[in-house]
């Protein structure tokens, strides 16, 4: 009897444990690259930049500091679409940063924030680079129904670049 007992929690448990992981669902958000060329850097200096541009009136707010790229859209229907970026801030050259991947997390079916996944690569070891203040960044366009939450970094270091 008491076997069954705890079959019974169990069971209960398991049940309220798996529909508390459905209720919330993380999904993989498609997104486009656009090749976006920065006039200048934006920042002071600072780590890094997040753009989250959800309206036409920040997107012309951006204008001025943005050269037409090859993808760039003249007209981006901000009732369908937001344009998410980011920039870096390095003294060296040799680095890149790009968006790997877009996660949405959901509840019920209806999409509460996402994640932008950022890959930053940096020089190897030994390998030559400049003094010079580098700005690389990307910039990609998703959906318009999700809400930014906070960026994840994944750092990779290109191969040794000493002789041997």
């Amino acid at each position: 009897m008491l076997n069954a007992i705890f079959a019974s929690i169990f069971i209960s448990l398991t049940m309220f444990g798996s529909s508390a992981f459905a209720a919330e669902k993380k999904s993989s958000i498609p997104f486009e690259p656009l090749k976006i060329y920065l006039k200048n850097q934006l920042g002071n200096g600072k780590d890094h930049l997040i753009f989250n541009i959800t309206s036409e009136a920040e997107w012309k707010k951006l204008e001025n500091d943005l050269i037409e790229g090859d993808r760039l859209p003249l007209k981006i229907d901000f009732k369908k679409y937001q344009v998410f970026g980011i920039q870096e801030f390095v003294r060296s050259g040799g680095h890149t940063i790009s968006v790997e991947s877009i996660e949405s997390y959901s509840k019920k079916g209806k999409p509460k924030s996402f994640v932008a996944k950022i890959k930053r690569t940096k020089p190897g070891e030994n390998c030559i680079t400049t003094d010079a203040m580098d700005a690389p960044h990307a910039f990609v366009l998703i959906p318009a129904k999700f809400k930014f939450s906070h960026a994840e970094f994944i750092v990779e270091r290109f191969p040794d670049c000493s002789s041997k």
